[in-house]
């Protein structure tokens, strides 16, 4: 099905905001330009990218960040709202450092959604080293996606520190 095309002039970006503003829904997410900073408001984004998805997060600290990006995420996959939390997955994961333990984090979800059918809304970070997490997700099965995501890439991934905590730009391969 294709989506709605930009008018005269209208790049991808005003399109989609034009079509969101015109259906009057207000989301937790904006989308944006690469280049564009987050608003105060938002913990993530959708940004441009050309072949895939890809979003710019934050968070005041390493474990905010890594919550917020695994919310984006399936904020991208799912309407998280339709979610009922009746599935509780235990994740530990480990990484070389902190952008690895984010990809692998963020791709152990993912595992789950594709051999579980578990869509999750909620993250709870038990234990957080530089290398090393123990978190647990909250979630549901049956849950329909609007579209999957295949991998979490390690393109132009890096988490830099800002006056307000972290941010890291990620993009997925869908």
């Amino acid at each position: 099905m294709l989506g709605p095309l930009p008018l005269d002039g209208e790049d991808n970006t005003k399109c989609v905001e034009r079509q969101l503003a015109s259906c009057g829904s207000v989301s937790r997410y904006d989308i944006m330009t690469p280049e564009a900073p987050l608003s105060s408001e938002a913990d993530f984004i959708e940004i441009e990218h050309t072949a895939d998805w890809a979003i710019r997060v934050r968070g005041k600290t390493l474990q905010e960040l890594f919550v917020n990006a695994a919310t984006g995420m399936y904020s991208l996959m799912a309407d998280l709202s339709s979610v009922a939390p009746d599935v509780e997955r235990a994740v530990e994961v480990s990484g070389v450092d902190a952008e690895a333990l984010l990809v692998n984090w963020l791709n152990e979800l993912v595992y789950h959604t594709e051999v579980n059918g578990e869509v999750f809304c909620e993250f709870r970070i038990d234990s957080f080293e530089p290398t090393r997490l123990h978190a647990m997700a909250l979630g549901g099965r049956g849950v329909q996606l609007k579209k999957q995501i295949k991998a979490v890439t390690f393109h132009n991934l890096r988490i830099e520190a800002t006056g307000q905590g972290n941010e890291v730009t990620i993009v997925f391969d869908v």
